[in-house]
């Protein structure tokens, strides 16, 4: 796994690939794990909590970048210059459901633990 996906952070869609999906994977495990000790460690309930947000808040551009290059597929293949330089492992080839997982993931605990504290 290529560290693309560290560059996503700062800006989204400049070199998205395969390790910006996994990342996102990650960042939405994390943010369930941390739900789930937020509900059963009432104590740190807030720690827990914020920390959890803070996963999210990192998954977002993430997803951002990957949004950018899912369209950017979308688009006519290169030609000339443009094709002497293709991305080592391109996005068009992952499905979307594949490459938003990890952000449906996220929405699924958001979604879920609003309803456990709603």
């Amino acid at each position: 796994m290529s560290t693309r996906w560290i560059h996503e952070l700062a800006i989204p869609g400049i070199r998205p690939d395969i390790s910006s999906v996994w990342a996102s994977y990650a960042c939405a495990l994390v943010q369930l794990a941390l739900s789930l000790a937020a509900v059963l460690i009432h104590t740190w309930f807030i720690e827990f909590l914020l920390l959890a947000m803070v996963a999210l808040g990192l998954q977002l551009p993430l997803l951002l970048g990957i949004l950018i290059a899912k369209a950017r597929a979308l688009l006519p293949p290169p030609v000339g210059h443009a094709a002497m330089f293709p991305y080592s492992e391109p996005l068009a080839s992952v499905g979307w459901l594949r490459a938003f997982g990890g952000g449906l993931l996220s929405l699924l605990v958001l979604v879920v633990f609003s309803f456990h504290h709603g």
